[in-house]
This record gives C-alpha cells, structure tokens and sequence, in this order.
C-alpha cells in the first residue's frame, strides 16, 4: 500500500506532466514561428498570400462597416483590422484600440493603446515608443508644444526626450481633446474595394509575438508565466517528496 507521501508525489508528478507538456507547445510554437520568421526572405513569405477565409475568419477582413477615425490637418488617421492608416497609405500595426491622434512639430503622435507612434506627414513611421507611456491611457492631446495624456488618475505630461511622464499641473481649460469620428465614405469606400491582403509573414509575426489573440494576449502571456513558476515550483516539491 503506497504511503501518503508516495500518493501526493504521484498526483504532482502527474500534473507536472500536463502542465509541462502544455508550455511545451507554447515554447515550440514561439520556436517555429521564430525560425520562420528568422528566413522569411528565403522562404518568400510575404509574396505568400493566406487563404481568403482564414484571413477572414481571424482578421475579419470582411466587417468593415464604420471605422473610428481622428482627422488632423486635413488627414484622416484610423485603424483598421490592428493596422493603422493615414488616408490610404498603410503606416504599421496597431496593437489595440487607437486611444487618439495629435499634430506636434509637424508630425503626428497616435496612440495605440500603450504604444506611441511618431508619423511623418507622407505616412511613414519615425518611431514607435513603447517605454515610459502609462498605462489606461483614454485620451492624447497637446498643449503649447507639451504632449498630453489623460489617465485614470489624472493628466500627465510625456516627455518625448525622456519618455517620462510627470503629473500636468497646468489644468484641463485650455486642452482641446481631439475626438474621433466616423471615417468619411470616400475613404471607406475604398477600404471595401481594397481589404488589405494577409500573407504569410504577417500571419506567422502575429502568431509569434501574440497578436493573433487580440486583446486576449495579455492574458494568454500571464497564463504562460503562471505555468512555467507552477512548473518550477512542482518540480522543487517532487524533488523534496522524493528525498523524503
């Protein structure tokens, strides 16, 4: 008859198991995708388009019925399908919701969630800024040359030199919040006409950095963090257990 302690170190043993074999397909997932994407030039991945209906059914190519746009200096700027737009030109990827769009110093600051895109007039991107920029952001505006966000708590002030961000102790009277609106018909009219393409490195590069999930990768990422210390700690008490 096994004892208590033989009992317990089986039943650990055996979600140790599970569970290891569950991060198991996330890691060979993120391994393969990163090889691929590591010879995505040789493998001719972006000549390959994906099939219709799988961009369809994971991008939702075909629901695009009213976009939300902000519209600076005579320039329309929306995202659609997490990629974000300047009238018609393609800029980049759009992780999230876009939070807001200002003119400062002759370029735009769009806010896509926590990142901070810098677009130059043309639609070419100049930077994408990832530190620094607070989390629960739900509005960006300018104010005498500073860059503003409104938080949960209050408004700060983002330094662009820093990527720091202070508490605005200047008031909310003169802020001028940009609001978004719907995209005119002229512009959707040609998003019904030409839905972005889905090829092959663009599928792959979202399924590798958690994109694919939406808003669900954060959650997907945490899961994976607890599986791996539930794995480490399994694997201290089965070594304890069977000392013992």
């Amino acid at each position: 008859m096994k004892s208590s302690t033989e009992i317990k170190f089986s039943r650990i043993k055996n979600l140790h198991r599970r569970l290891g074999m569950l991060v198991a397909l996330f890691l060979i997932l993120l391994t393969v995708s990163g090889v691929l994407l590591n010879h995505t030039e040789n493998l001719g991945l972006a000549q390959r388009p994906v099939a219709g209906f799988i961009g369809s059914a994971l991008y939702n190519l075909d629901q695009v019925t009213e976009v939300e746009a902000w519209q600076v200096n005579d320039q329309w700027l929306y995202a659609m399908n997490h990629k974000l737009y300047l009238e018609a030109i393609p800029v980049d990827y759009c992780d999230g919701s876009l939070v807001g769009v200002v003119a400062l110093d002759q370029r735009l600051m769009a806010l896509c969630a926590s990142d901070l895109l810098i677009i130059d007039q043309s639609g070419q991107l100049v930077e994408r800024i990832s530190v620094g920029v607070p989390s629960g952001v739900t509005g960006l505006a300018q104010s005498d040359g500073a860059l503003v966000l409104r938080v949960n708590n209050g408004l700060r002030r983002f330094d662009l030199d820093s990527l720091e961000s202070s508490p605005w102790s200047q008031g909310d009277a003169s802020i001028e919040w940009n609001s978004s609106r719907p995209l005119p018909d002229y512009l959707l009219d040609q998003l019904q006409i030409s839905v972005p393409e889905i090829n092959m490195e663009r599928l792959i590069l979202d399924i590798h950095s958690g994109r694919i999930l939406g808003s669900w990768r954060q959650f997907a990422m945490d899961l994976l963090a607890i599986l791996i210390l539930v794995l480490a700690v399994g694997g201290m008490v089965m070594l304890h257990l069977g000392k013992g």
